[in-house]
């Protein structure tokens, strides 16, 4: 979409993940409070119960 379209301030968007893990806390992953979103994501790979993508459209936020 280019800007000046009608549709191009609802694309705006952002992307929500929620994850379920088999694990009872994050520190159990090794991941502390100064750890990336590389290595939380990757920590996450063995783990996943479930998950779920939230992505909310709408104009200004």
């Amino acid at each position: 979409m280019t800007p000046g379209s009608p549709f191009y301030a609802a694309a705006r968007h952002r992307y929500f993940d929620v994850h379920a893990l088999g694990v009872p806390s994050l520190t159990d992953l090794g991941i502390s409070e100064g750890s990336t979103s590389a290595a939380l994501n990757f920590s996450f790979l063995g783990h996943t119960l479930a998950r779920a993508v939230v992505t909310p459209w709408g104009g200004d936020a």
